[in-house]
């Protein structure tokens, strides 16, 4: 019969074998995406200099274009039900997967905010867009539209940002992903597999009408870098300042229009009140009945907002 003192060894021990063992085997990553694999997957790659950027270019090119970037890890179809409206009043439309989402690349490098705003660059030169452009930015993608808009104000004609990110990630805000190895463990083994496909249905006031979104949001955990990219993406959200990108958009003269849904969970009202008291010249629209991505849950109302902001 063991001791009282043997125990806590014991327990030690099966510690030490249970914590790596259970990273090894919680990957959820077993696919390499290269060109073989894209084969068979939807929409068009552009090789750009930091990796392959899946996207989708619609309607006539010679109309004016509408660019679209998707939030932190829900990919360029969150704007499904947004295209074929724009389209059919007369915009051509681009959406991308930014790095280290959807079915683009997933280069190992920091996931800061100028290597979006490069891709966006590289992206909109690969496809020879010389005319200026509408961005819209949803939750953080609203920071890197703002971003880029900031960088080639003579590019950018307007800017729509959606539930944006507002407020400043803190460190501690990010703990405790921020810490070497924890956070890569807790990213591995808790995280990718579990919260982040989960925490999806959050986004939406009435989840009940999205049965199948969990399972689309998975599809992308399987391609190889996704763990790794995540977890820069989120030890640099305290590099990014939003409310500072805005402002200078503002400063620029472009004209900005924030839409946000009234039950939003990630971005509170009292976010909205501050950007709208230091941007008293945003067009602010508030869509009733909505959570964090109102364009989805009620397109029937945000995309006529979008036509009628364009054409303003």
């Amino acid at each position: 019969m063991k001791t009282n003192r043997t125990w806590p060894w014991i327990i030690l021990a099966a510690t030490l074998v249970a914590v790596p063992l259970s990273y090894f085997l919680s990957g959820v990553e077993n696919v390499e995406l290269n060109a073989a694999t894209r084969a068979s997957l939807p929409g068009q790659f552009a090789s750009l200099p930091n990796g392959v950027t899946h996207y989708e270019y619609t309607g006539d090119p010679h109309m004016p274009l509408v660019v679209l970037v998707h939030g932190f890890s829900v990919p360029y179809f969150i704007y499904d039900p947004t295209v074929p409206d724009l389209v059919d009043a007369g915009y051509s439309i681009l959406r991308y997967d930014l790095y280290g989402r959807g079915y683009s690349d997933r280069p190992d490098v920091d996931y800061e905010l100028a290597l979006y705003t490069t891709q966006l660059t590289q992206l909109l030169d690969h496809l020879q867009v010389q005319q200026p452009i509408h961005i819209v930015g949803l939750s953080q993608g609203a920071p890197v539209a703002a971003a880029f808009s900031n960088r080639f104000p003579d590019r950018v004609t307007s800017l729509t940002v959606i539930d944006p990110l507002i407020a400043q990630v803190q460190p501690n805000d990010i703990l405790p992903m921020g810490l070497s190895l924890i956070g890569e463990y807790i990213t591995r083994v808790v995280l990718v597999p579990h919260i982040l496909p989960a925490s999806q249905m959050e986004d939406f006031h009435h989840p009940e009408n999205y049965p199948g979104w969990e399972a689309r949001y998975r599809d992308q955990l399987q391609y190889k870098g996704f763990t790794r990219a995540i977890l820069s993406a989120i030890r640099h959200l305290p590099d990014m300042r939003p409310m500072q990108e805005y402002m200078a958009v503002d400063a620029a003269g472009i004209p900005i229009q924030l839409i946000w849904g009234r039950h939003d969970q990630t971005i509170p009202y009292s976010d909205i009140e501050y950007f709208k008291t230091n941007i008293p010249a945003v067009e602010l629209h508030i869509i009733e009945d909505a959570g964090h991505i109102p364009h989805v849950e009620h397109p029937e109302v945000v995309n006529p907002l979008l036509v009628s902001f364009f054409i303003d």
